[in-house]
């Protein structure tokens, strides 16, 4: 038996596999896969793929004849999390949003007054008046304090409190005053006017929704009515919400921010925004590198972009559902030279080692051990960091924006762990709707073998390391699957397409093979299927037993076999 060892060290996990040479082809006998140490094509990674391989020669009992790596250039994929840029609203100020603890109903615009100022403060004749309580624990006072104004014949149209106890005030007061709580007491206290607004439970905001109204109701100038706009925008969606306008004297200086920039290979640049829809139209390797002021431009062999916003344009999605003002970017870094790659390893591995084939060859050549595989299919190498996609005679092309940056955006949209979204982005989600019943998104009820976790009723689960796992409480199972597979479309649809859309040697192939860490996916045929809707899609299933992870390593395998074969041939045939 002649033991040939695989190694494929990724961005985010080294994978080995260990076959018998001796048949034809390399029958796979063990195989395992670790977190990637340090920098991808680093010593440190290659003497973490050394400590792998002893580990599972370890286990298998026997030492390989060989290891087989492929020559490798340090990659560096960074994900960059953007906030946007701050919206333009002059003197106008969302002072509160989406309260979770609204009371009341409907809404009102008057002067804010601090609820402990004397009522002769203000004279009732004055008009309508927004009281704001500072006392953020207070209740009772505060209920004093307002029946004190209402008795002194003042028109009230709301209540803001710096603390979280609407409910316990309004109860007490017995009327429907809108009250929100939770807001910033001095910011409100430094307006002018304010408008407030609470809505009917599962209902959302009507009038402060309304850009027209409100310019009229805080005396916004006609000229500054996209001031209106731009914050009546943030409040859509949302059941309860106050924006008050600062005094007319108050200089609203608009600080002059460099925005962070894309740098192209041309010379030109533009914002992160405007490069989310311009890399689809260009080549990869476009990118010469990318600027978040005050830092110096970091180069960069390409990016690809998440726009967090598109999600709040899907037709019929809550604003505010989910957080959608955001850019998620993938960067592959310039490269910075290759590090000792083979001599880490026969440092760290007492065995002969070859540095056989290239990455891309050797991800076709284990693809294409899949049964039923076609001899000309093009295979699609979804990694943690990048995506590879190569074809006949070695074309290849190389791409960042994969796994890890569907991880982020999940995260990011949901607001949960990084952890958590590696689970939630998998697949289908159900709602429970009692500690034993769940509703899925095909709406079929079934119950649950073991107790769902407690205080979860009411929330969306995923499958997880140990059960289901709640993730959100505010989503439908049918919105979490639009919003799933939108960003799916983002990062695995829109970079492929845009790879072969510029790169005329992968034209209308006729099968597509995945493979890779993200070809897992539950979904993720589905969300390749539009990008070559000629070609027919399939998932690897390396050497029949391997499945879909395994390509380079044992395409590597493959190449150490060739390599042997040849070596044992008479030297007049090896010449030929």
């Amino acid at each position: 038996m002649t033991l040939i060892a695989g190694i494929d060290i990724g961005n985010a996990t080294t994978e080995i596999v260990i076959a018998d040479g001796a048949r034809h082809p390399a029958q796979p006998i063990a195989w395992d896969r670790a977190p990637t140490r340090g920098i991808k094509g680093s010593a440190e990674a290659s003497m973490g793929a050394a400590r792998l391989l002893a580990r599972l020669e370890r286990r298998l009992g026997a030492h390989c004849d060989l290891a087989v790596l492929t020559p490798q250039r340090p990659v560096t994929t960074r994900r960059i999390d953007l906030e946007p840029r701050a919206v333009d609203t002059g003197l106008l100020r969302l002072l509160a949003t989406g309260s979770a603890t609204p009371a009341g109903l409907g809404h009102g615009v008057g002067r804010p007054v601090d609820i402990d100022e004397s009522t002769t403060t203000a004279s009732a004749d004055e008009g309508t008046i927004i009281l704001v309580a500072r006392d953020p624990l207070g209740f009772r006072a505060t209920v004093a304090s307002v029946l004190r104004w209402q008795g002194a014949g003042h028109s009230i149209a709301g209540l803001l409190l710096a603390g979280d106890e609407a409910h316990l005030v309004s109860s007490r007061l017995g009327s429907a005053l809108p009250i929100i709580d939770c807001v910033d007491a001095a910011l409100a206290l430094s307006c002018e006017r304010i408008a407030l607004e609470v809505a009917a439970p599962g209902q959302h905001v009507r009038a402060l929704g309304d850009a027209i109204w409100l310019a009229d109701a805080l005396a916004v100038a006609p000229e500054t009515h996209g001031h209106a706009r731009a914050v009546c925008e943030l409040t859509r969606g949302h059941r309860s919400a106050v924006i008050g306008r600062l005094q007319s004297s108050a200089q609203v200086a608009t600080p002059a921010v460099e925005e962070a920039s894309v740098v192209y290979g041309d010379g030109s640049r533009s914002t992160f925004g405007q490069a989310a829809a311009r890399l689809a139209e260009l080549p990869v390797g476009s990118v010469r590198g990318y600027r978040q002021p005050p830092a110096d431009l970091v180069l960069a062999d390409d990016l690809w972009i998440a726009d967090l916003g598109l999600l709040g344009q899907i037709p019929g999605m809550r604003a505010g559902s989910v957080q959608a003002r955001r850019l998620i970017v993938a960067v592959l870094e310039a490269d910075r030279g290759a590090g000792d790659q083979f001599g880490a390893f026969t440092q760290a591995w007492p065995g002969e080692v070859a540095m056989l084939s290239t990455e891309a060859h050797a991800a076709r050549t284990g693809a294409l051990t899949t049964p039923g595989a076609r001899p000309d299919a093009l295979v699609v190498d979804l990694g943690g960091g990048t995506i590879d996609i190569v074809g006949a005679a070695e074309q290849a092309a190389s791409a960042p924006g994969s796994g890890d940056l569907l991880t982020t955006a999940v995260a990011r949209a949901l607001s949960i762990s990084a952890g958590a979204a590696e689970w939630v982005k998998r697949g289908p989600a159900s709602r429970v709707d009692a500690p034993q019943i769940v509703t899925d998104e095909s709406g079929e009820r079934r119950f649950l073998d073991v107790t769902a976790p407690q205080g979860s009723v009411g929330w969306l689960v995923a499958p997880g390391p140990s059960g289901p796992l709640p993730f959100s409480r505010g989503l439908s199972v049918a919105e979490w699957r639009t919003i799933r597979i939108t960003v799916k479309q983002m990062v695995f649809a829109g970079n492929v397409r845009r790879i072969m859309s510029n790169t005329h040697q992968f034209a209308d192939p006729s099968d597509l093979i995945i493979v890779g860490g993200p070809a897992g996916d539950d979904e993720i045929l589905e969300t390749l299927a539009g990008v070559v809707p000629s070609a027919v899609l399939g998932r690897a299933n390396v050497a029949g037993v391997l499945g879909h992870r395994w390509a380079v390593a044992y395409g590597l395998v493959l190449a150490g076999q060739a390599r042997s074969s040849a070596m044992e041939l008479p030297p007049s045939t090896t010449m030929h």
